[in-house]
């Protein structure tokens, strides 16, 4: 009999159960972070950050200004923006334009007195950048298309960093931030070469970015608390849709990319120093698609390629005490990731940051967090969001939720989120309370009542074997 028949049975039934049930609407507590300077002489007082992923900024949203775009410098680009006819912030399905980047930035500039730095893990372009830009401009050469790419890059850059001038803005770019097209971003290349200044003045930090050029990775100390620093690697070279399709062939930038991060924290180690690490995709399992994981058509859906995301894990797994947190995006949902050893003990997490585009019809949002600035710890956060859907006078920005009040485990932590994770497959209050805030409060049926087993087998089983014994009882 197969060991794991039993809890597949109850997973089955409880979700076939389920499945006739809708989940009872989620009232949301409104919470907001106490951002009250603190009382002087408080030095036990917690610092504050922002962290927002996955602008994908859409310049083509009004075709008739793309040639005025592309004729002018980034600077120049809000001017041209504020004469559209289009004023409404784009809606579910839609990536962002100027009216809700605009009013994404207003409703998080307010806060920037109390950040201490703000975190973007990716993805600064539209999706289908290079089409829309070959239906819409005019100059459809090369070089024209390669000079709109870093113009765009820059304008959501400098953007932020209007709204947040004295601190750190910790940014890496995502798998559709490149030349030469989505998961395709060319290692050693002019693209990169051509950010490193940008990228070197949102972190406000001149030294550092010696790799960037080549992969697209950085480290800066962090602004408030010593021996602590933000690693910040370009993670899309260890996707399993990665393709080096444009670059050097002879080149390995995964391979490249783990030993840097190895170096990086085994020097932190030797020093001890500690870490953020801010990368653009998740760890494990990409759980929306692997929803059908449990048939012979179908298999889980990994994140990384084959090899790469048990070497990354192992790398985390040998620095523990290096490593005090770990954010990401992509998913463009509010999710997170507990990283495990071979016994079982947690001994990292990821927290997976919510998109500001409504793409796949989530609300947009951002986050503020807490962190014990002796050590650089996340302590708590709050989510905002922002209604994208409905009539333009119900459409605003809200608290959401809070962390800590909302789920009540205590402090950000890998045993604390692991015991969440449990809470979440076990408990209906505490999982509906999950899915809801998934999407940032958008009915967009993401998670179902059936298939939520998958999204809840990925928050801690991050292999492949793991998360099919967890989904399907091991039947794969």
């Amino acid at each position: 009999m197969n060991k794991h028949g039993g809890a597949r049975r109850f997973l089955a039934a409880l979700a076939l159960s389920l499945a006739c049930t809708v989940l009872p609407t989620l009232a949301l507590a409104q919470a907001a972070p106490p951002l009250d300077p603190p009382a002087t002489g408080d030095t036990q007082a917690p610092g504050f950050f922002g962290a927002l992923s996955d602008i994908h900024f859409n310049p083509f949203y009004d075709p008739a200004l793309v040639d005025r775009l592309a004729a002018a410098e980034p600077s120049a680009w809000d001017g041209i923006f504020k004469t559209s006819s289009i004023t409404e912030p784009a809606g579910p399905g839609n990536d962002t334009d100027y009216p809700l980047l605009k009013t994404t930035l207003d409703a998080i500039a307010p806060q920037a007195r109390r950040l201490d730095y703000v975190i973007l893990p990716g993805d600064f372009l539209t999706h289908d950048f290079r089409e829309n830009y070959m239906l819409y401009a005019s100059d459809k050469s090369d070089a024209a298309y390669r000079s709109f790419v870093l113009k765009t890059i820059r304008y959501v850059a400098m953007g932020l960093k209007a709204r947040f001038p004295d601190v750190p803005v910790v940014a890496t770019l995502g798998n559709n931030d490149s030349f030469c097209g989505d998961y395709q971003i060319e290692p050693s290349s002019e693209f990169l070469y051509d950010l490193t200044a940008t990228m070197a003045e949102a972190a406000g930090s001149p030294t550092g970015f010696s790799a960037y050029p080549e992969l697209g990775a950085y480290v800066i100390p962090h602004p408030r608390t010593a021996r602590h620093y933000f690693v910040v690697l370009e993670n899309t070279f260890l996707s399993a849709k990665y393709r080096n399709t444009c670059g050097l062939t002879y080149t390995n930038p995964s391979q490249a990319l783990l030993l840097w991060l190895e170096s990086t924290l085994y020097r932190m180690k030797r020093e001890n120093a500690t870490a953020t690490l801010v990368m653009h995709i998740p760890s494990g399992i990409d759980a929306y698609s692997s929803t059908r994981a449990c048939g012979f058509s179908s298999s889980p859906v990994p994140y990384f390629a084959a090899g790469s995301g048990d070497a990354l894990a192992n790398i985390l797994q040998r620095y523990p005490d290096q490593v005090r947190a770990i954010f990401t995006g992509h998913s463009h949902m509010d999710d997170f990731r507990v990283l495990s050893d071979s016994g079982g003990k947690p001994f990292a997490y990821e927290r997976v940051i919510p998109s500001v585009t409504p793409f796949f019809r989530n609300n947009p949002g951002y986050q503020i967090y807490s962190y014990e600035r002796a050590t650089g710890a996340p302590l708590d956060y709050w989510a905002r969001t922002y209604a994208a859907s409905g009539q333009s006078n119900t459409r605003a920005w809200r608290w959401e939720y809070g962390f800590q009040q909302a789920y009540n485990v205590g402090e950000l932590s890998p045993d604390n989120l692991n015991t969440l994770a449990a809470a979440i497959a076990k408990d209906p209050a505490t999982r509906a309370k999950y899915i809801a805030f998934y999407t940032g409060g958008a009915n967009s049926g993401t998670i179902t009542n059936r298939n939520w087993p998958a999204f809840a087998c990925a928050l801690t089983n991050l292999s492949a074997k793991a998360f099919s014994t967890c989904f399907c009882g091991g039947a794969q």
